[in-house]
């Protein structure tokens, strides 16, 4: 990032030259001096380098540039990247002047460099199949040390002809270097009509002089942009401005003039589209046909080279190559469908800027590629001929998200929304079948890829070694799992109509319940981990700039874990949902399958600034949760059968426990029977807000009979696991705590059984001993969270909810039996009264409030 940005003050990206030599000459006359000062000593925050003046003029009439680039090297890094003048320009229709290179040192004469310069063809994008024919002329400078200053002048004259003379330049007005002083200049004749827009700045005015129009733009001590990761690639870091001479009628004639055709150009397509076509009746087949032709057929390579860089090759020159570049093939696509009756255009549009281009004036720089819009049934679909391997049926392709474009037509003058239509999403389903702990674990992955991502992974197939393909795959599940073969080759089927292509893996896991280190481990983690790669969590917080998103993203993957014995999984579903994305996770347990579902889906391309902590948050705990822990088998081998299912041991002590502690109960009821103070203001009937607590009575042991039989306790495989020494998950300190809750969980039930009788007969005791089960539930409720949290032990259900409910419950029950006079003048009866007061024959009083004496 460095080097380009300081190569951009070197070779300003517009025009270059038309001979191939290095020309030396003065500076020209119509420029104007700049001079420049050494201000390093002030505290920039800037290192390596410091510019002391970068200054940028432009004659108009003229068509050349002058540049004059001056900066200090502030240490061995700067040294690296300052020892080397580098100038680009494209020799096809411009050529360079060197005015004068300089090194100046302190307490020494300026030396005068003799340019010394080296041309090359240096093609950035040849990976990409893009060749722009940009020279580099470079140039070593030689004892370069820290501290020296070196001072760079030198012209480009000449503009690419396609321009019709017309000006268009962007200068960028900072850099990732500090900056003392900034120049630009652009120097043109009076009647010179200009656009002018940025984006952070005011209004630049002209200067009139002479015969002349100026504009002068002059900044001093800009600091250097820090950039951020992750950022937008339409976010701009820093200011910049545009001048040009196009407006919208003017773009309009000149892209309309570049994409015409002449007859010979059309019948050549036309015959190409006939011949491709002619046997098929259905129209959309048609459509479709030539869709898959200029994509497949006819192959992406770029010679944007002088006009080449703006102006499409015929289609004939196309078809008979079979190569061309994106406006090649978008011009060839638009003209073959117009020869069958199908409206197409060209269409230009910015793959980096989006939507966002539209607030750009419309300059021939703004647009990095074209493709095409095409009009069938009074509906408009989108094409990019650059993308292969696209199956699907016209309304099932994938098209980026391009937002706006430019469509090229006779009348066209204006910049259009193009609607984003996602088909993209990708399907995981993993399937887990676990036998014994010392057993293979048989591992079935099948994934089902639509719009984009099924392009891509069709392409990916099509061209990669199978070899490769099978090396990556293990190694990604190698990240989880010690030891991982393939059963059998990776299939692969390609479904054309709905553009969905399905991947169908088999592997074999010999050591699943051991660790890296090979050791073996109580608890297998098991990931969405698909899900986890396409979350954006780890990122750069202290930041400048929107925090960029894999927009569109939909991805949803399915783990089901087949057990062999029966276990206790609590259910989940947690949501986690904002502007910029959703996720959600599910788990469920039935027959012996474990089912952990995750769904995430992006909402935005980016995350605005003043937000960054929300999402990062929210993207933290989504992150946090789309594992879960999978405990190994009792048994090391599934063949063994030493043991039964069921735990008739706990069934059989449960039933003595139940036993001692009902006996316990009706002792406490008979022995604990207080008096009431409260009987001679007795209710007759339960009425209004206790029938709700009953309800909530009865519902309780209807609770726990459930939790007793669906838990771990009659689940003989999980007890003998906790308690055999050669288990995995050998743990005597849970099982005790197991069987401490076994009996806690009956106390409970009988203690409810007690209080219900109590509550119908208005028992005296009930206020005292309700009170009691309140705060027995919440101090339960309390001991269930130190189970998880610090123990470790899994319970059934969300234990911090089940203490939120206990604690509300107490909180208001406990205070209402003994204070309310409706809970102390209802429970006021005795099993055995104990004087004649609290017979049945007293006489009720209706109103409490009135005296007797007798």
């Amino acid at each position: 990032m460095r080097l380009f940005l300081f190569s951009f003050f070197l070779f300003i990206y517009s025009s270059q030259l038309f001979s191939q030599e290095i020309k030396i000459g003065k500076r020209p006359a119509w420029t104007t001096p700049i001079n420049w000062i050494d201000d390093s000593e002030k505290p920039y925050t800037s290192k390596d380098l410091h510019y002391l003046l970068t200054s940028e003029q432009y004659n108009i009439e003229k068509k050349e540039e002058y540049n004059k680039i001056v900066y200090k090297i502030l240490n061995s890094n700067g040294v690296s990247e300052g020892a080397s003048v580098q100038i680009l320009f494209d020799p096809l229709y411009q050529e360079v002047f060197i005015h004068h290179i300089r090194k100046i040192r302190s307490g020494e004469k300026p030396i005068t460099l003799t340019p010394d310069f080296l041309v090359l063809q240096r093609e950035g994008n040849a990976e990409r199949n893009v060749y722009d024919g940009t020279n580099t002329a470079i140039m070593n400078l030689k004892d370069v040390r820290v501290d020296d200053i070196i001072e760079i002048e030198y012209s480009i004259r000449g503009q690419n002809p396609l321009y019709e003379g017309l000006f268009s330049k962007a200068y960028n007005l900072a850099s990732y270097y500090s900056i003392a002083h900034q120049n630009i200049r652009i120097l043109g004749k009076k009647d010179t009509k200009l656009r002018i827009y940025s984006p952070y700045s005011t209004q630049y005015s002209p200067i009139y002089k002479d015969r002349n129009v100026i504009y002068d733009i002059n900044i001093k001590q800009t600091e250097g942009v820090k950039y951020d990761d992750q950022a937008p690639s339409w976010f701009n870091f820093s200011n910049f401005v545009i001048f040009t001479e196009f407006d919208k009628t003017k773009f309009s004639n000149w892209i309309t003039k570049l994409f015409s055709i002449s007859s010979r150009e059309y019948n050549s397509a036309a015959q190409k589209a006939q011949e491709l076509t002619g046997h098929i009746e259905n129209e959309r087949t048609k459509i479709e046909i030539l869709i898959n032709f200029v994509q497949d057929e006819i192959r992406y390579l770029s010679l944007s080279t002088g006009i080449g860089a703006y102006k499409p090759r015929g289609p004939s020159d196309v078809l008979k190559d079979r190569f061309g570049d994106c406006k090649d093939k978008s011009l060839l696509l638009s003209t073959m469908l117009n020869s069958i009756g199908v409206n197409a255009f060209p269409v230009l549009v910015n793959s980096y800027k989006g939507q966002y281009i539209t607030d750009y004036p419309l300059t021939p720089q703004i647009f990095d590629h074209c493709v095409v819009k095409l009009e069938k049934d009074n509906q408009s679909f989108w094409v990019d001929p650059t993308i292969n391997n696209q199956e699907g049926s016209l309304s099932k392709l994938y098209f980026p998200n391009y937002g706006a474009g430019f469509i090229i037509t006779d009348t066209t003058q204006k910049m259009v929304e193009i609607p984003f239509l996602n088909h993209s999403r990708t399907e995981i389903t993993h399937n887990y079948y676990l036998r014994g702990s010392n057993d293979p674990v048989e591992f079935e992955v099948e994934t089902e890829y639509y719009g984009k991502n099924a392009d891509q992974q069709r392409e990916y197939f099509e061209n990669a070694d199978i070899s490769d393909i099978e090396n990556n795959y293990l190694e990604h599940y190698e990240r989880f799992n010690y030891e991982v073969v393939l059963s059998e080759e990776i299939k692969t089927k390609s479904y054309d109509e709905t553009n969905m292509y399905r991947v169908s893996e088999n592997y074999r896991i010999n050591n699943f319940w051991v660790n890296s280190e090979k050791q073996p481990i109580r608890e297998k983690p098991i990931y969405a981990e698909i899900i986890f790669d396409n979350m954006i969590w780890d990122f750069q917080k202290r930041r400048n700039s929107p925090l960029a998103l894999n927009y569109p993203t939909e991805i949803i993957q399915r783990i089901y874990i087949h057990m062999p014995t029966k276990i206790n999984v609590p259910s989940d579903w947690q949501e986690i949902k904002n502007d910029f994305f959703q996720f959600s996770r599910s788990l469920n347990y039935q027959n012996n399958i474990i089912t952990f579902t995750c769904k995430f889906k992006i909402l935005s391309d980016h995350v605005p600034l003043q937000q960054i902590d929300l999402y990062k948050n929210d993207i933290e705990k989504a992150s946090n949760l789309v594992g879960i822990e999978v405990y190994p088998p009792a048994k090391s081998s599934y063949k063994e059968a030493t043991y039964p299912q069921f735990n008739w041991f706990f069934l059989i002590g449960g039933v003595i426990i139940f036993g001692v502690f009902t006996y316990l109960a009706i002792l406490l009821n008979k022995k604990y029977d207080p008096p009431s103070k409260h009987y001679k203001y007795r209710y007759e009937k339960i009425e209004g807000i206790l029938w709700l607590v009953f309800i909530g009575l009865l519902i309780a042991p209807i609770i726990t009979i459930s939790n007793l039989f669906n838990g771990v306790y009659f689940d003989n495989s999980i007890w003998m696991s906790l308690i055999m020494p050669d288990s995995l998950r050998f743990n005597p300190i849970v099982a005790f705590i197991i069987m401490i809750d076994y009996v806690i969980v009956i106390f409970h039930l009988v203690f409810c059984g007690l209080i219900i009788i109590q509550f119908l007969k208005k028992r005296s005791s009930l206020r005292i001993l309700i009170t009691v089960l309140y705060a027995f539930n919440l101090s339960y409720a309390m001991l269930l969270i130190i189970m998880q949290e610090i123990i470790g032990l899994g319970v059934n259900t969300d234990p911090y909810l089940g203490f939120l409910k206990a604690l509300i419950a107490a909180a208001i029950w406990i205070p209402f039996f003994q204070i309310s006079n409706r809970a102390k003048e209802t429970f006021v009866y005795q099993r055995m009264p104990k004087n004649a007061e609290s017979d049945q024959n007293f006489p009720m009083f209706p109103n409490r409030n009135k005296d007797f004496t007798s």
